[in-house]
């Protein structure tokens, strides 16, 4: 009889020790899985939120930018006697307030094979001294830088005064497309010279200038460039957050896609934004990563910790309750 009630109570022991132990592990893990979900949907809205931030950033800088030569390019457009002081003055506002990554701004004037000496002439006494214009060989028409100023940024990749741009190249294409479109137009992109990297593109944007006669006349081209990476890291810095990282992708005339710069920061991203905007004739991407250990916060080893303790504390409850039962 009494070997029947200890095999029983062994019984009863080991039934209890296992129940206590599927219970704990069933509510250790439901809680750490409830503990991790919450984690990554707070990282999730944070990703949402810093994304938004960056694209609305990136989109508000290039759209004013644009504007900014559009401003440029309408001022020119009803001056019919342009001169170096009158260009001076009237990019003033882009020169104070150009956007991250811009580098100089230039008027551009087309110009016939047999007119090119008269033409140098001409923009020498309206105030660009020194100008010496060259054109290249094969081209019935070019495309001369003949007045320009710096933005802030160094440009050593920009054309010299006098350069033809004519031909083939983004900024050819690009400066034609604005005159037949009559509309702003952004070359594909091109590396930096000054860059021993290739970490990043610029790209160059084309305002034509069209006179509001009846007859418009067309007059040239006002061209600035952007540096994309440069844009990109200042635009991403401003969002704060040590967990995000993005890339700028623009489309190309052909259909392509051109990567205008990346900005990287310490993590393992894991989550991805995609968000697009117009730029001009293009379409740019902004892809945007996050880490979502940084982006939840301090609290991202929560689910581990919960996960870890609930396992040994229900592994401590399983021997307490086999115990008694077997030894009572």
């Amino acid at each position: 009889m009494g070997e029947r009630r200890d095999g029983a109570r062994r019984a009863t022991g080991s039934l209890l020790s296992v129940s206590v132990l599927l219970a704990g592990l069933t509510v250790t893990v439901l809680s750490s899985a409830a503990l991790y979900g919450a984690q990554r949907d707070i990282a999730s809205r944070a990703m949402d939120q810093r994304h938004r931030t960056a694209l609305a950033a990136v989109r508000a800088e290039v759209e004013r930018f644009r504007g900014l030569l559009d401003g440029v390019a309408a001022g020119i457009a009803t001056d019919s006697d342009l001169t170096w002081e009158d260009f001076d003055v009237v990019t003033g506002p882009l020169a104070e307030s150009g956007p991250a990554g811009a580098t100089g701004v230039a008027f551009l004037v087309s110009v016939p094979e047999d007119d090119v000496a008269a033409a140098q002439r001409r923009w020498r006494d309206h105030g660009a001294s020194g100008l010496v214009l060259r054109p290249n060989p094969g081209n019935h028409v070019h495309y001369f830088r003949v007045l320009s100023r710096a933005l802030g940024e160094a440009e050593p990749a920009a054309p010299r005064p006098g350069t033809d741009v004519a031909g083939a190249g983004p900024l050819s294409t690009a400066l034609e497309l604005a005159r037949d479109t009559h509309r702003t137009t952004v070359s594909d992109g091109y590396p930096l010279i000054h860059d021993p990297d290739r970490r990043q593109l610029s790209f160059a944007f084309a305002a034509p200038v069209w006179t509001r006669a009846n007859t418009p006349e067309f007059r040239g081209w006002v061209v600035s460039g952007l540096h994309g990476g440069t844009l990109l890291r200042d635009v991403l810095r401003t969002v704060g957050d040590p967990g995000v990282s993005g890339e700028l992708v623009a489309t190309t005339g052909d259909g392509g896609r051109d990567t205008v710069a990346s900005w990287a920061r310490p993590g393992e991203p894991d989550l991805l934004r995609s968000g697009g905007f117009e730029v001009g004739d293009r379409h740019w991407v902004l892809e945007t990563r996050g880490d979502s250990r940084r982006l939840a916060g301090a609290g991202w080893y929560l689910p581990m910790t919960v996960l870890a303790g609930g396992l040994i504390l229900t592994g401590l409850l399983a021997r307490l309750a086999h115990r008694p039962a077997a030894g009572s």
